[in-house]
């Protein structure tokens, strides 16, 4: 999981301070984050970082620069805790629908991290959430 850990609670302040020009019924945003009945969230970044981002481009970037880095964690702890080397690797399954990525992220973490080039890659994009 990313590092960055917060609170339902300071995510919707964050986004309150943000938008506070923008928000018309900002009461409707605090229903929608106390009614998802999540009481924390892991973040890519730190939560300050999000404000900075001006662009789609630049939210994309960013999004692929720690889904790959996610990634061959999640890969390299499931590897490990499996007690199997990247050699071993038949697939790899990716589903996101939060970025997109060409080449896509299993191409990219099969570079990476020099995994098999028989194995089988399926990218899974824009199904919904």
């Amino acid at each position: 999981m990313p590092e960055w850990y917060y609170s339902q609670q300071k995510i919707f302040e964050t986004l309150c301070q943000h938008w506070k020009d923008k928000l018309d019924k900002p009461d409707v945003l605090e229903r929608l984050h106390q009614r998802v009945c999540v009481e924390k969230r892991h973040l890519a970044y730190p939560i300050d970082e999000y404000a900075s981002i001006e662009t789609w481009g630049d939210a994309n970037n960013r999004w692929i620069k720690a889904a790959v880095e996610l990634g061959e964690r999640a890969i390299t702890t499931a590897l490990e805790r499996a007690g199997r080397k990247k050699e071993e690797l038949g697939a790899i399954i990716i589903v996101s629908v939060t970025g997109i990525s060409a080449p896509s992220l299993d191409a990219k973490l099969s570079n990476v991290m020099d995994l098999p080039l028989d194995m089988r890659r399926t990218p899974i994009f824009g199904l919904g959430c």
